[in-house]
């Protein structure tokens, strides 16, 4: 989404001022589970059986999913495993961005831009997918954000 607003006020302070933004709120990407030491030259499975649904009823960040739900395929029995594609779900996206500024104008040539920019209003954190390789150590984690917290910027830009 995007939005722009500016002031109709008629007051000297308060006139001329413009409020503008974008966000983006989406649900989490879909991840595959995956065995990350299948040897598939041995006939190893790469990816786990799937025994559960897989999800927890409170996902957080040490269990996203519920790593026992996908077990591995037992060596040398030359299975495929039976887990899907996409079947878990990352956490979603919330990221909302504003700015705030203003045009002052001097003489006929001269303009002075002042603005305060604010990136991730919320400070929502957005995590990368969840650690999707059912042997690792840190199966089912969410370990990385994909954007930083929150941001502000102020500026200021004479055109003449």
């Amino acid at each position: 989404m995007n939005f722009s607003w500016e002031s109709p006020a008629h007051n000297i302070f308060l006139r001329g001022w413009q409020f503008a933004g974008s966000g983006r709120f989406n649900t989490g990407s879909p991840s595959t589970p995956t065995v990350t030491s299948a040897n598939l030259a041995l006939g190893e499975a790469i990816r786990p059986n799937r025994i559960g649904k897989g999800t927890m009823p409170n996902p957080n960040l040490i269990e996203w999913f519920d790593v026992t739900d996908f077990p591995q395929v037992s060596e040398g029995a030359y299975g495929y495993g039976n887990s899907r594609r996409s079947i878990l779900d990352g956490s979603g996206m919330i990221a909302l961005n504003s700015a705030l500024s203003r045009n002052f104008r001097f003489q006929e040539r001269y303009h002075l831009q002042v603005r305060w920019e604010v990136l991730n209003v919320t400070n929502h954190p957005n995590f990368q997918l969840p650690e999707n390789a059912v042997n690792a150590i840190n199966a089912g984690t969410l370990t990385s954000v994909q954007s930083p917290g929150r941001e502000m910027q102020f500026g200021a830009r004479l055109s003449f």
